[in-house]
């Protein structure tokens, strides 16, 4: 029980340096590894948007309630956030509390982000269904060699990785990998017009 009432604690004082090292460790993991299962259940979930279009589309139309109830849980928990960011402002309270808390109870944390991971994938689904599949690959490519940089940089980096280093390191990683891009595809002028952002074009 004592662990228990400690785990807020610890995730709060995360950015205390004086914190021991196998502690922001074990919290940056866990974070990330997280945030890895519900990008992979989101990139599974929008997969066949992309790669089988024309029949997961078919059924997207006879099932049109799916979108309308994930768009809705995903704008319910944009305006929930608004309104926790405002009562935060006012010196938090009773909501913010229980909010905050859920996140650390089990399996309410879990269910949460699993929850939302799938309502995600089915929008990002049916916004990628509109662009051609060479784009939305790439595109998933540069995101995940971004995020298993910034994974590496959080384990190994001795700095304070909830600052602004995080920002540089994405920034200067995205700004590499579109140079390579720019060296491999150059006939896709990826620097000077967004090709990847171009609807397909039906033939």
């Amino acid at each position: 029980m004592a662990e228990m009432r400690e785990t807020p604690m610890v995730q709060l004082s995360v950015k205390d340096r004086n914190l021991p090292p196998e502690i922001r460790l074990g919290f940056v993991k866990k974070v990330y590894g997280i945030l890895t299962s519900m990008l992979v259940v989101s990139f599974t979930i929008a997969s066949p948007f992309v790669f089988n279009e024309d029949e997961t589309m078919e059924y997207m139309r006879k099932n049109t309630w799916i979108i309308g109830v994930t768009t809705m849980f995903l704008l319910i928990h944009q305006i929930v956030n608004i309104a926790i960011c405002f009562e935060s402002c006012c010196g938090g309270g009773p909501c913010m509390r229980t909010y905050l808390k859920m996140f650390v109870k089990v399996p309410w944390n879990y269910i949460f982000c699993m929850t939302y991971a799938i309502c995600f994938g089915v929008v990002l689904g049916f916004i990628s269904s509109q662009y051609t599949a060479q784009s939305v690959c790439l595109v998933f490519i540069l995101t995940a060699v971004i995020m298993m940089s910034l994974t590496v940089y959080a384990v190994t980096t001795n700095a304070d990785f909830t600052g602004s280093g995080m920002y540089i390191f994405a920034a200067m990683v995205g700004f590499v990998l579109l140079g390579i891009l720019a060296m491999f595809f150059p006939g896709n002028n990826t620097l000077h017009k967004d090709w990847l952002l171009l609807p397909s074009v039906p033939s």
